[in-house]
């Protein structure tokens, strides 16, 4: 459908030409109209991991906004402690660190260089080619997709490096920073597993290069959790796929961070970052920091999250790729890539995105590549009728 001109503005799109479709309400699980009940099998942007619905999390929303709504960053308060806390248990088992709230993943991300920047004295970030990293001016500059390109940036500090898939030992890699000058470079910043861009799953190897590129000329490690998080990939965070060879300094979140019921994020920092900071003024600070609504969202994320995790969520990924290596098996799929509850699919026949719509159902669709995200507790019926919804699409 192209969206009418209006009062608003529709993201990343010609507004003429911007694709759309018509919302009154919600189920747990599918965008309502007056016509059509629309099966949500992106979790929207990958935040709504939990559904578009979910009482755990919304109750918690309510129940803090009736005991203080906001707060300013210089407050002291128990949920404040305890959900930090919580957040840190579930990235690192030492339980170690310290985390700096955000409200975005662009936010997360630009604290996380700023740090890394502040204590490096350097100022260039080396990133993958295809990466993406947000949408705020820093983000972008990093970024490698065609977003960094529509608008001016300050990528002069930015160093791009190949895709695992065409540099599969991190030799260019190497090279790359070698011949820029690592004395120059801060930090690397890659999304642990990509999202948007592809579902592209690097192998362990790549990682060991990376991270010896780290150790040889110490450089920072960014990494970007921000949709891999709270079990998008099966585990709690991506680089837990990567856990005995990857050594984080900064680890960046959002998204599901509180379901997408709240807009928020974190940056996870090492024990080392933290103490530099005890003695060093920490040039960061967000009119929302540690909003006690955002808090009070991820409490009850995490809880319901690992709730799930043991059960309905490993029953759901079985499920997920069994129905995945059926859909490999039609004439118009030539690739598929999948971990966890997201996967990739490459198709070898012109579609639309409103063809899918047409079938009730909205996912990510790009230059004949889905991407699907299903909330990791939709109901086994539900993922069967997605992908049922997909198959009517693409045909034999």
């Amino acid at each position: 459908m192209s969206g009418n001109l209006n009062s608003y503005f529709y993201t990343w799109s010609s507004q003429e030409k911007a694709l759309t479709f018509d919302v009154d309400g919600a189920d747990d699980f599918h965008y309502i109209s007056k016509k059509n009940k629309i099966l949500d099998f992106s979790s929207t942007s990958f935040q709504a991991s939990f559904g578009l619905k979910n009482d755990f999390i919304t109750d918690a929303i309510c129940s803090q906004a009736k005991i203080f709504p906001l707060s300013t960053p210089k407050a002291k308060f128990n949920l404040k402690e305890d959900v930090s806390f919580k957040l840190k248990n579930l990235i690192s088992k030492e339980k170690i660190g310290k985390i700096f709230w955000t409200s975005s993943g662009a936010e997360s991300i630009e604290n996380a260089i700023k740090m890394s920047r502040d204590i490096k004295g350097k100022n260039t970030i080396v990133s993958r080619e295809r990466s993406y990293h947000g949408a705020s001016l820093g983000a972008l500059s990093i970024g490698g997709d065609w977003r960094s390109k529509a608008v001016s940036t300050v990528d002069q500090w930015t160093l791009r490096i190949p895709e695992p898939d065409v540099d599969h030992d991190a030799v260019i890699a190497r090279k790359t920073i070698e011949e820029y000058g690592p004395e120059k470079i801060a930090a690397i910043c890659l999304e642990v597993i990509t999202g948007g861009n592809g579902v592209i799953i690097p192998d362990a190897k790549w990682y060991q290069s990376i991270q010896k590129i780290c150790d040889d000329y110490n450089l920072h490690l960014i990494l970007d959790e921000v949709i891999c998080g709270f079990g998008r990939t099966g585990e709690d965070f991506g680089f837990h796929h990567y856990k005995d060879i990857l050594k984080p300094n900064f680890i960046c979140l959002a998204k599901a961070i509180t379901g997408g019921f709240f807009p928020f994020g974190a940056v996870w920092v090492e024990q080392k970052t933290a103490d530099h900071y005890k003695h060093n003024i920490l040039p960061c600070g967000l009119t929302n920091y540690a909003h006690p609504i955002g808090l009070a969202a991820t409490d009850k994320t995490i809880d319901y999250y690992r709730s799930i995790q043991n059960n309905k969520l490993k029953s759901n990924i079985n499920l997920f790729h069994n129905l995945l290596d059926e859909l490999s098996k039609k004439n118009q799929v030539k690739t598929i890539r999948k971990i966890g509850m997201i996967s990739f699919i490459e198709l070898d026949k012109a579609y639309k995105w409103e063809d899918f719509i047409k079938q009730n159902v909205f996912l990510y669709f790009s230059n004949n590549n889905l991407i699907l995200a299903p909330a990791l507790n939709m109901p086994e019926d539900l993922i069967l009728e997605g992908f049922n919804k997909i198959s009517t699409v693409i045909g034999e």
